[in-house]
């Protein structure tokens, strides 16, 4: 309906301005991305037991008491959601009768915890493991170390993180378990584990571990205990099994194995093994387990074992380069190998392109084959090097 005009002015244009008069004024609006107020509280003692959000600072560095009257306790204890636990540079140390360090426990009717973070200290001498939080989901563990942890017959863990965690700067060293536990679905950066008892790195499937470290621990530098595990940049030296043990349709890209006391990197069916230095091993440079796996670009030499080796065919092994006292008889030592050497009089043997194409037994191929299928101008073909 059109307005009413009186003395040349519309009825609308009279009554909107009362009307904004009357309508009352919007609430001032927070800037964007203030934080909430936080009440930070210090842990001046142990025990300490965290049981609702916040921010937690340790006051210093504390010991635990031996031989506690109540039995046997842990350093910290974290029953809540939403924890950020700054040590502030110092050190929890365990003691006769202590458990674990700092442990998240399921309060009642709960399955999970979310969102708890440690960050920048040491957890030493703790009968348990230095940090467990098996328990929490979305867990984060930034500039943390532990040394020291476990017990005879008790096995545990150094650093223990549950599904969809980061681990970031971390150090374990000297503990009697595994050095850095992860749960599926986690990230693992920039981070070392020592002379541990058991596996350096133990990860769960579908985890992710780049710029980590794995030296002289008791069993393999890094366990990936599931499928669908990346691993890049990655060091594996002077281990006591494999450097690398991995599973099905592991993925390995510019990681180094050396030195270990079984083969440098062992994978399952489907893996990937891409730019890798295997070198100085006990057993084999790369191990197969199963087939369908591609094994390209890699420099596998002076290993104790074969240069590669495979339990399933369908593999494609191209482009690699193996020192020939590693070949012998064939790059392949199972019944169903993806690619086969031949020899060449030359000063460099090579291969036909290892696609995987050969079924059944392996044939003698005369320099006028390997020239015509894959002589020195293919590019698919591995090279041995006297």
């Amino acid at each position: 309906m059109k307005p009413v005009s009186v003395l040349g002015l519309s009825v609308g244009a009279l009554v909107l301005p009362a009307l904004l008069q009357q309508a009352p004024k919007p609430a001032p609006v927070a800037p964007v991305g203030a934080p909430a107020p936080q009440v930070v509280q210090t842990i001046s003692r142990l025990p300490f037991l965290i049981d609702s959000p916040g921010r937690y600072v340790l006051g210093g560095g504390l010991t635990a008491s031996p031989k506690p009257p109540r039995g046997a306790e842990a350093g910290i204890v974290i029953r809540a959601d939403h924890v950020d636990l700054d040590l502030g540079g110092y050190a929890l140390v365990g003691a006769e009768g202590s458990t674990t360090g700092i442990v998240a426990v399921l309060p009642e009717k709960r399955d999970t915890l979310y969102d708890v973070s440690i960050h920048d200290g040491s957890l030493l001498q703790w009968s348990g493991s230095g940090v467990d939080l098996s328990v929490v989901q979305g867990a984060r563990l930034e500039d943390v170390h532990a040394s020291g942890t476990g017990a005879p017959k008790v096995a545990s863990s150094g650093l223990r993180v549950g599904t969809a965690a980061v681990v970031h700067g971390c150090t374990a060293i000297g503990n009697v378990g595994a050095g850095i536990v992860a749960g599926s679905a986690s990230v693992v950066s920039d981070c070392l584990s020592d002379r541990n008892g058991l596996e350096g790195f133990a990860l769960a499937g579908q985890t992710t571990a780049r710029q980590c470290s794995a030296t002289r621990n008791g069993h393999a530098g890094f366990l990936l205990d599931g499928g669908l595990c990346t691993l890049s940049d990655c060091s594996a030296t002077g281990n006591g099994s494999d450097g690398i043990q991995g599973q099905e349709t592991a993925s390995l890209r510019g990681c180094t194995a050396s030195g270990n006391n079984g083969s440098g990197i062992s994978v399952g069916t489907g893996a990937s093994v891409r730019g890798c230095v295997a070198s100085s091993n006990r057993g084999a440079g790369v191990a197969l387990s199963g087939g369908l796996c591609r094994v390209e670009d890699n420099h596998l030499v002076l290993n104790g074992g074969s240069a590669l080796e495979s339990t399933g065919g369908g593999n494609a092994v191209v482009r690699n380069t193996l020192s020939a006292r590693d070949v012998a008889p064939s790059l392949l030592s199972a019944s169903a190998p993806g690619g086969v050497f031949v020899g060449d009089p030359s000063a460099l043997h090579l291969s036909i392109a290892g696609l995987g194409s050969f079924r059944g037994p392996l044939k003698t191929l005369d320099e006028n084959a390997l020239q015509k299928d894959g002589g020195p101008l293919e590019p698919w073909a591995n090279i041995v090097v006297d």
